[in-house]
Formats: structure tokens, C-alpha cells, sequence
């Protein structure tokens, strides 16, 4: 992707506002709905600013998943340098991906050019119902 330096510094202040709102998502007095919310906002604000510098779905999906690797990772470290143990380990690593799914089903909802948008209420079928997701991945 050959981005213009205005577009990177664009996505670098989202991927600031993602970091920052997955660690107010980890603290255990976060109000989560309002969180999963704020992560399908950014989601269409990658969207809009994405399609509007020609990246393709199939590329924003790519930049996406690359992202989130680095998150995961990241969770790994954090609960490795504080000796959590795994079930705890697991708990963040699994709070971190509903956050992520939000924001990934926003993201490419922000690509459908109906005016439908999907739903991110973590509601039977939603980003929030880990089985939902597994099955659509099979």
C-alpha cells in the first residue's frame, strides 16, 4: 500500500486511540458496552479513511490481521512479565479479541456500500458471541 504521509499519521493516531482503548477495556472497572461502541466508531473511521485513500477491503483485512497479531502478542508479553497465571493469561486474551472483533466487523461493514451496518451489541450472532464467530469461521 503506497500511503501518502498525511494518511499514515492518520492511521497512526487511530492505532493510538485503539491502544489506548484496549487498555481502559482491560481494566476491571471498564464499561464494556460503551467500549465495544467505541471500537465499532473507530472501526468505520479506519473504513472511511482507508476506502477514501483507495485501499482495498481485501488489503484493510491484511493491515487488520497484522495489527491484531501484534496485540496478541503483546497481551502475551504483559501476562508473561507479571507472572499471570494462565487462566487470567487467557481471560485478557479473550477480553482484548471481543474488542478487536468489534472493531474488525466495522471495519468491514464500512466497506458495504448498502447502508446496512452490522450489528456489534455482542447480541446472538454479534462480534460478543465467541461461538457465533467460530462457526462463521468454519
Amino acid at each position: 500500500m503506497g500511503l501518502g504521509a498525511d494518511v499514515r499519521n492518520r492511521l497512526a493516531e487511530l492505532g493510538r486511540e485503539t491502544v489506548a482503548l484496549v487498555e481502559r477495556y482491560l481494566s476491571s472497572t471498564a464499561d464494556r458496552p460503551a467500549l465495544e461502541a467505541a471500537a465499532a466508531a473507530l472501526g468505520r473511521r479506519y473504513a472511511a479513511l482507508l476506502r477514501e485513500a483507495g485501499v482495498t477491503l481485501t488489503d484493510a483485512v491484511a493491515a487488520f490481521a497484522y495489527f491484531r497479531r501484534g496485540m496478541d502478542e503483546a497481551v502475551r508479553t504483559y501476562a508473561g512479565a507479571h507472572g499471570l497465571p494462565t487462566d487470567v493469561a487467557a481471560g485478557l486474551w479473550e477480553r482484548v479479541a471481543v474488542l478487536e472483533d468489534h472493531l474488525l466487523v466495522a471495519l468491514t461493514g464500512g466497506y458495504d456500500d448498502s447502508s446496512r451496518m452490522p450489528a456489534v451489541s455482542g447480541a446472538a450472532g454479534g462480534p460478543g458471541d465467541r461461538e457465533s464467530t467460530d462457526h462463521a469461521r468454519t
